[in-house]
């Protein structure tokens, strides 16, 4: 391509664009306005190949995106997963949530979740376990391979034994997972979390005192019938799967709320997708805040799942992080000022259009579980 014309090439360039414009739209209404655009751009812009290739794949990745949004999204985010690019996988899932409108589907114990696949009629993202960070990509196979050779009648103690035994899961991926109820079931994440609290405690012990037992309000004699050799001071010669069970099944079952839900959600994926129509109006998940001074705050309703933008003077939320979970008493609506120069100085000027901004809110600490509905 040719990087520079002079004034009488340009001119012809400007004809020629000029007269193809009119045979493809029929007018030449907003033609100077398009070349004035393209004249001025060519200050700072250069005409390499380099430039013209990028150009054509940013239109074509345009054009699929616009017109088969699930095909590209599909072959875009297992590009990046293949990259190993987890950032710009989760702005792609996040994007087509946010624009297209598709949710994201669950990952499950039992199902192949090595790769992205999208379900068009139920506009579905089934996701890769390896978007997680901290998950490669061999994890979601070993966790596969792993679940095919496990019985429908397993408990998850005997899961957590084969994760440990046969995979290269290590806690913080097992939390993760728990967390994300890809473990659904056998049970919801708080409940699973102690399991595997006591698991950890346990599993490779040889032994077990009295002081093991105090805990979960046992002695050594209710564990007699699973040991081979019990004395006064300890215990030995178990099935520590067994063993674990039975402790298990002798102490409370921990719940597992909505909200706790949400924190899991946020904390490991960085979004939220749940909604509760049991929630109090007016709840909210800090998504994102951004600007200097003026800030630009994202927040996610968890009572219908829609998101509400709104603005904050940097001094009126300094208590305020991405991730909190506020409730918002008012938002006051007000017209939008944008900055201009008048007389060399930068001024606010408002403009018909009306935006929110926070006013009366709250962070939902403790007592966060009494913004649902009884």
């Amino acid at each position: 391509m040719k990087k520079k014309f002079n004034e009488a090439e340009k001119e012809n360039l400007k004809n020629s664009l000029k007269n193809e414009w009119n045979k493809k739209i029929g007018n030449l209404d907003n033609f100077n306005k398009v070349w004035k655009i393209i004249e001025d751009s060519a200050r700072y812009v250069f005409n390499s190949s380099h430039a013209y290739a990028m150009a054509g794949d940013s239109l074509y990745a345009a054009y699929f995106k616009a017109h088969h949004p699930y095909d590209f999204y599909e072959v875009a985010i297992n590009h990046y997963q293949d990259k190993g690019d987890k950032n710009k996988m989760n702005d792609l899932i996040e994007e087509a949530r946010k624009f297209y409108g598709l949710k994201l589907g669950s990952w499950r114990f039992g199902v192949d979740n090595s790769r992205v696949t999208i379900d068009r009629a139920k506009k579905l993202i089934y996701p890769s376990l390896s978007s997680i960070k901290g998950i490669g990509d061999s994890v979601a196979s070993e966790l596969y391979k792993v679940a095919q050779g496990i019985s429908s009648e397993a408990s998850f103690v005997e899961v957590l034994s084969a994760l440990k035994t046969e995979t290269s899961v290590n806690r913080a991926v097992r939390s993760s997972l728990i967390g994300i109820d890809y473990f659904h079931r056998y049970g919801a994440p708080m409940e699973l979390y102690r399991q595997a609290e006591v698991f950890d405690r346990l599993f490779s012990r040889a032994t077990v005192k009295a002081a093991d037992l105090a805990p979960y309000g046992l002695g050594l004699e209710d564990i007699t019938p699973l040991c081979e050799k019990v004395t006064a001071k300890q215990a030995k010669g178990f099935n520590p799967v067994r063993l674990i069970e039975f402790l298990l099944h002798k102490t409370p079952k921990a719940k597992t709320t909505f909200l706790d839900r949400v924190k899991l959600q946020y904390d490991i994926l960085g979004y939220v997708s749940l909604k509760n129509d049991a929630v109090n109006n007016g709840v909210f998940v800090v998504m994102s805040i951004v600007g200097n001074k003026r800030k630009r705050i994202s927040l996610y309703s968890l009572k219908n799942g829609k998101e509400q933008q709104c603005n904050a003077w940097e001094s009126s939320i300094q208590q305020l992080k991405e991730g909190d979970i506020i409730k918002v008493r008012s938002f006051k609506r007000d017209y939008k000022r944008v900055p201009k120069d008048i007389d060399g100085k930068k001024v606010y000027v408002k403009t018909d259009e009306k935006e929110y901004w926070l006013k009366g809110w709250s962070k939902c600490g403790q007592d966060t579980n009494t913004q649902i509905k009884k």
